[in-house]
């Protein structure tokens, strides 16, 4: 089952975006669902007092069922968890569609009139723009905008290639951590209190001053818990642009990169810090509807801002098959945004790159 939800403010577009929505994906054969957040604190399905369902809920019953000839209803005495939601969902429908529901661990479509009210609004699980103020813009912060009245086929289409599915639980690949995805919220359990309160720390902090990473749930002994963040890894990206090359994606997902580099230092005060990334191993990046985000801040790095760059280029062009064109293209692309977007010297990002094919000769046995 796939699930994301459309927000934006009132007479945005959005019902409009879902009503297209799910006509399209029905056409196509999918069995789709849909859930409404209504924000009035009175609202009730069924208000009379006199009513016999209302009387059987007054009367104390934990769930009553409405069985009409045309629909059947069944009214909770509360509100309920999305997860919770979800689950009278699962094995019956294949994509759920949720309007006005913002949870950090749901990709989200976001509507709105115009540009002030996407800066409003804006989530970092938002993957595409729809609404009114898709008929005026093409792309906003690297999101494509799609209107729905028009391109139908195209938003579906984005849709399919983008929303992931939502397993109940997924064990991630870590060396270091045990990283389990359940229910939408990524668990994450680290070697030590320290660790986990430093990258909880980092999180919030990166997290505020706008910086694409994970929101940051709880924190708690050796256990953070975080929003999912769906994305292909940068070795998957590379390998997928290796058998379809895209020299536009590959060139732009590049430039996302260093900009985030460059978010990073600003955030951190990297001049008066001298933080740095540090682990910049590329299974540490996602990419997805031409945004990078990054994952894993156990530790503290300082240093120059050309040895993350040095060390990411050096991991880019050994990644296996080293030294293809696509990864060739995509390492200088690195070097060159990094000199004009924060004035990397270009000589030093050339020697922290040799150092660590250097090391990877020692620790791997990598021949270039």
């Amino acid at each position: 089952m796939r699930v994301f939800s459309v927000c934006g403010v009132t007479q945005s577009g959005k019902t409009t975006t879902i009503e297209r929505i799910i006509r399209e994906l029905s056409a196509r054969g999918y069995r789709v669902g849909s859930v409404k957040e209504i924000h009035n604190e009175q609202f009730a399905i069924d208000p009379d007092p006199s009513s016999n369902t209302r009387r059987h809920r007054l009367a104390g019953a934990g769930l009553v069922c409405a069985r009409g000839l045309l629909e059947t209803d069944f009214l909770f005495p509360e509100k309920l968890g999305i997860e919770k939601i979800l689950s009278l969902y699962e094995n019956e429908y294949d994509w759920v569609v949720m309007e006005g529901v913002r949870e950090s661990s749901i990709p989200m479509i976001a509507a709105a009139h115009g540009e002030e009210d996407l800066r409003e609004k804006w989530s970092d699980m938002t993957f595409c723009i729809s609404g009114r103020i898709a008929s005026q813009i093409k792309e906003y912060r690297g999101r494509p905008a799609i209107d729905a009245l028009t391109n139908i086929t195209e938003l579906a289409d984005l849709l399919e290639s983008t929303v992931p599915d939502r397993p109940e639980t997924v064990v991630f690949r870590s060396k270091r951590n045990t990283v389990i995805l359940r229910g939408g919220v990524v668990e994450k359990r680290v070697a030590s209190v320290e660790a986990a309160s430093f990258e909880a720390a980092m999180l919030e902090k990166l997290y505020a001053a706008g910086i694409s990473v994970p929101k940051l749930i709880t924190s708690e002994g050796c256990v953070i818990k975080m929003g999912y963040v769906a994305g292909e890894t940068l070795p998957a990206f590379l390998t997928r642009l290796e058998k379809t090359p895209d020299l536009s994606a590959l060139l732009s997902a590049a430039d996302e990169t260093i900009r985030w580099f460059e978010g990073f230092y600003r955030a951190v005060d990297h001049d008066k810090t001298g933080e740095i990334r540090g682990d910049v191993n590329g299974r540490n990046f996602l990419y997805n509807g031409g945004c990078c985000r990054s994952l894993d801040f156990e530790e503290r790095t300082t240093g120059a801002k050309e040895q993350d760059i040095g060390r990411l280029i050096a991991y880019v062009i050994t990644y296996r098959p080293p030294n293809t064109p696509v990864k060739t293209a995509f390492a200088d692309r690195l070097l060159r945004a990094a000199v004009e977007t924060f004035d990397a010297d270009t000589a030093a990002v050339i020697r922290f790159r040799d150092q660590e094919l250097a090391a990877m000769r020692v620790r791997r046995g990598y021949t270039p």
